[in-house]
């Protein structure tokens, strides 16, 4: 799943994208925070915990140059941190679903508008506890769409 520098998605993606592929070859541990991720606005009194921030960056990040391709993503839950119980980690996918990304888009009518839009398709984890349970997600169109033309 994951992108080469050839592929058509880094000839067209922006600055954050082009670290994204740049790390995976030279630090491949490295995560990529791009400043819009760090400074989302949230709903009125809705604050996501750590736990759920750090889940956020590390699906991101685990989905490397792949994260603007329409693909779904996964990982083993014993690559996540703090291993949790089956439910535990099941209320925070929900936390991390309430996310929504708040960007400057064009109506209709050609005026300046705010879109907000989620930035997880959807998030399903294998119903085992076991490490190597596989957790797997999707990115929206809209989160796609941003992470490639970011220039941050």
């Amino acid at each position: 799943m994951a992108a080469t520098l050839k592929s058509p998605t880094l000839t067209r993606g922006g600055r954050t994208l082009r670290a994204i592929a740049a790390a995976a070859i030279d630090d491949p541990d490295a995560i990529i925070r791009p400043r819009e991720v760090i400074e989302l606005a949230y709903a009125p009194g809705v604050k996501p915990s750590q736990a759920c921030r750090r889940l956020m960056l590390l699906l991101l990040a685990e989905s490397g140059a792949a994260v603007a391709d329409d693909v779904t993503h996964q990982i083993e839950r014993r690559r996540l941190p703090g291993h949790r119980s089956f439910q535990d980690f099941q209320l925070l996918i929900r936390e991390l679903r309430s996310i929504s990304l708040v960007l400057p888009a064009r109506s209709g009518r050609n005026r300046r508008a705010v879109r907000t839009a989620g930035i997880f398709q959807w998030v399903q984890q294998e119903v085992d506890e076991s490490g190597i349970a596989l957790v797997e997600w999707r990115l929206t169109d809209e989160a796609r769409f941003w992470i490639t033309t970011s220039e941050v």
